[in-house]
Parts: C-alpha cells; structure tokens; sequence
C-alpha cells in the first residue's frame, strides 16, 4: 500500500503541476485505532510555482483524488495551509503530528511546524474539540445500541480537550498516548480493553463500556467551565511571520528546482 501511496502522490505532482512538501496519515490509523477495514487516510500539503500565485482570480487550492482502493487523497495548497495555521485549525494540526508520514520536505516542514507551535491558540482548539465531542455525544445515543465506533469519537476529543488543560500544547494524535497522559490511572488499563475490543473486533466487559461512558457525561458537564480557564493564545505579527515563510518557501523549493 505505501508504494501504491507514492505512487500516486507523483501521479498528483505531474498532472496538477506542484510540489508535496508534506504527506501523511490521518484518521484512525493514525489515532492507532484502525481495524482491517480502515481505509488509508492520505493527506498532503503542496505548493504551485510562484506564477500561479499571481492572478488576480481566486483558484481552487484544494487537490482531491477520487477514492480507490481503500485510498483516500486530499491535499492543501500552502497558502491556504498558513491561513489554517493561523487559525490553528484541528484538522492541520493532527497532519502535522501524525506519526505516520509518507513524504516531508524536512527544513520547510520544520519551520511550518514550529510556527503552528508559536501560533498556536489553545482556546480555539479547545472549543473545536468540545463541540466535536457534544456532536459526536448526540450521535453516540441515538439508536437502541451504541457502537463501539461511536464511543471513541466522543472519548478522544475529550481526551484532546484534557491535554489541552493540562499541558496548553498542541495534543498527540495517538489514542494510546493521550490515555497514559491523561485518564485516571485506575482507568487506562480499561482503554487498552476498549482499543482492543474495537480494532479486533473482541467482546468487551460491559462494565468497563459503563465506566468510560459515566466518564464521558462527567467531563463533558466539566468542561464548560474548564473553557473559560483556557488563555486566547499569542497572535504577535502572525501576519508578517507567515507571509515570510510562504514566500521564502516559494523560493527555497522553486530555486533548487
């Protein structure tokens, strides 16, 4: 599969004419809770020559390859990568921490990630991540039986959100890592028994499921009053800092050729 991934991410390059500075895994594979079904999660960041940049029309700067063979593509311009980044957008920041990645030019993402880090706004990340995990508490009810599936997609924005408390950084993508940080102890043996039960499709004491779902309705009533706690972040000349990174990586990738 990784040398289809390849494959396909020159395939990208040569027909829309770029080049990938960054691809990774995301989703579940990367939260190290897939199972043989997951498909493959690929996401990209890429940069067009500078001519592209100098239009006076807006232009499409998302690249999305149809789905196939359990692989899934979908890519950022740089440009609107940076003004993501300034948002601290979630779904960026987990590409950038994923443990699984593909391709990455290594001086250009090192600045890109050190700037999300500088850039980075706990509160706005915070509020993302419990809203995820309101929604996905909602949908997690519905229906006689709740899936396994469904618990993990509350449990871990609640996870990302007690990290944020705890430490004001940007959170691990992995499950595991993020379950040894920050459940009670007494609980994270049980989250290896909830890994397990979902990605190997295994029985589960339904006494651990009640313990983690008590778990869930008590840091979701918590966490109202936690985000008021959470500081805004700094924002000094995020402006100035990334319009410098988007041009002197324009040069630094279109120079060397």
């Amino acid at each position: 599969m990784e040398q289809l991934i390849n494959d396909s991410l020159k395939k990208v390059e040569t027909k829309h004419h770029v080049k990938i500075l960054y691809a990774c895994e995301a989703g579940s594979r990367a939260y190290g809770l897939s199972t043989e079904k997951s498909d493959y999660d690929v996401r990209f960041i890429y940069i067009h020559p500078l001519e592209w940049y100098l239009s006076i029309d807006e232009k499409r700067d998302v690249i999305e390859v149809p789905f196939s063979s359990a692989l899934d593509l979908h890519g950022w311009d740089l440009r609107k990568t940076l003004r993501l980044l300034r948002k601290s957008n979630p779904s960026l920041l987990e590409w950038l921490t994923s443990g699984i990645v593909y391709y990455e030019e290594l001086l250009v993402m090192e600045h890109i990630k050190n700037t999300a880090s500088e850039l980075f706004s706990p509160l706005a990340y915070m509020h993302h991540y419990v809203s995820m995990a309101r929604g996905n508490y909602k949908d997690y009810l519905k229906g006689s039986a709740s899936s396994m599936k469904k618990l993990f997609r509350v449990l871990r924005p609640i996870l990302i959100c007690k990290w944020v408390e705890q430490h004001v950084s940007i959170a691990p993508i992995s499950f595991q890592k993020l379950a040894e940080e920050v459940l009670p102890k007494k609980m994270y043996n049980g989250s290896h028994h909830l890994v397990k039960a979902l990605t190997e499709d295994t029985a589960l004491d339904r006494g651990i499921v009640e313990e983690f779902q008590l778990f869930v309705e008590e840091e979701l009533n918590r966490l109202d009053g936690v985000v008021k706690s959470i500081p805004s972040g700094r924002k000094v000349n995020s402006d100035i800092k990334l319009d410098t990174l988007f041009v002197n990586t324009l040069h630094r990738v279109w120079e060397r050729g």
